[in-house]
């Protein structure tokens, strides 16, 4: 005996295919019968499940993009990760050793400051740059060493210096 097929309306055809999309294989099973029989008769039927399918046919696209995009996402990270490491390891070799090893004895530090030091010694005139400065020094230190105070110190004065260096006199 075949199951008695109740005539579905259109408004509760769209909202079931709107819900469980275009597979009637979805639907609940009491109303698969009465959507098969009205889409068999019923055009604007059939455009809703055609619509839904496609509807269907995109999500999973769509979802299936998402989870390429994700392996994707985490390929990336990885190379670029790997790519970063292997930046950073060739500068590091770079800044550490610039002239190939360190002879023994030498540290790194101190093949850092000499790389340095020939770097600036490249680019620039240094040299008289130095003794101009050295120069300098030496007569603003006799300048200041030779000068004698011009005025006498107040007692006031003479007290506060006396307590502020432990009670040593001038």
């Amino acid at each position: 005996m075949e199951p008695q097929v109740f005539m579905m309306d259109i408004k509760r055809f769209t909202s079931l295919a709107q819900s469980y999309g275009g597979a009637l294989e979805r639907w609940p099973e009491e109303e698969r019968a009465s959507a098969r029989a009205l889409s068999e008769i019923s055009s604007q039927a059939r455009d809703i499940l055609a619509q839904e399918r496609m509807l269907d046919s995109d999500i999973a696209q769509a979802l299936a993009l998402r989870q390429n995009e994700a392996a994707l996402t985490d390929a990336a990270q990885r190379v670029r990760h790997s790519v970063m490491a292997q930046i950073q390891a060739s500068s590091v070799q770079a800044s550490f050793m610039p002239r190939g090893q360190a002879s023994s004895g030498e540290t790194r530090l101190w093949v850092r400051f000499v790389a340095a030091i020939e770097a600036m010694a490249e680019r620039l005139e240094w040299r008289p740059a130095a003794v101009g400065l050295c120069m300098l020094s030496c007569l603003g230190g006799v300048w200041l060493g030779l000068a004698a105070p011009d005025h006498a110190l107040d007692s006031a004065t003479m007290a506060v210096l006396n307590t502020a260096l432990g009670g040593v006199g001038l």
